[in-house]
């Protein structure tokens, strides 16, 4: 199972935070090899997934470069917006290499995970929050509290990637997108960069029961 959401559903039996609408499902719901879409579910073999998985990280890959070249030309908000998008589609990558691990065989039928920005955003929190725990920087951090901070993050990013993109009016105050600087553009692209780095791991972690 995805690592992540073990920590969210057990958060979520004692909290009422308002960020549990975040909440994502990405359990497979096995099915007959022979049954294709039906009933709005989106179904595809492991195979499929894995080979999904890989186009999803190329993609992250491309728009990270992307927005380095936009970053360097003097277009750092788009960079930056960019750059949350490639995060959005690692996460999706590393939820469709879970979900795949999960099956017995490569033509296995299951329900391809289905999440919104904010939800894969939170993953990448979740995963980054951890991390850090692990190396110590928060090593007093309580899980439940690990967890908030990651839906706060999620929640920042998801609206610093809309910046990027959108002029806005906030009680009275004009928010250009040009208000994004260039080092924030760069920090968030070198953390696009690792998360991809992480999904790529995760797609040749040997425990997978999915082979080529």
């Amino acid at each position: 199972a995805d690592p992540t959401l073990t920590l969210l559903r057990r958060y979520h039996k004692t909290s009422n935070h308002p960020g549990r609408s975040l909440v994502f499902d990405t359990k497979p719901q096995s099915l007959p090899d022979h049954v294709g879409m039906s009933n709005g579910k989106n179904l595809a073999s492991a195979r499929q997934l894995l080979d999904g998985a890989v186009a999803a990280i190329e993609n992250a890959r491309r728009l990270v470069s992307d927005a380095k070249k936009l970053r360097n030309s003097g277009s750092a908000p788009t960079g930056y917006a960019l750059a949350v998008l490639a995060m959005e589609e690692a996460s999706k990558a590393f939820s469709w290499v879970i979900t795949a691990k999960s099956a017995a065989t490569n033509e296995q039928t299951i329900e391809v995970p289905s999440e919104g920005h904010p939800q894969r955003l939170l993953r990448v929190q979740l995963v980054l929050e951890t991390m850090r725990q692990h190396f110590h920087e928060t090593s007093s951090t309580s899980e439940k509290e690990l967890i908030q901070r990651a839906i706060e993050l999620a929640r920042i990013d998801n609206l610093a990637k809309q910046r990027g993109f959108y002029v806005d009016l906030k009680n009275g105050h004009v928010q250009d997108p040009n208000e994004i600087q260039p080092d924030a553009a760069s920090e968030i692209c070198e953390t696009a960069e690792g998360i991809i780095g992480l999904a790529m791991i995760g797609m040749i972690y040997p425990n997978s029961r999915v082979s080529d």
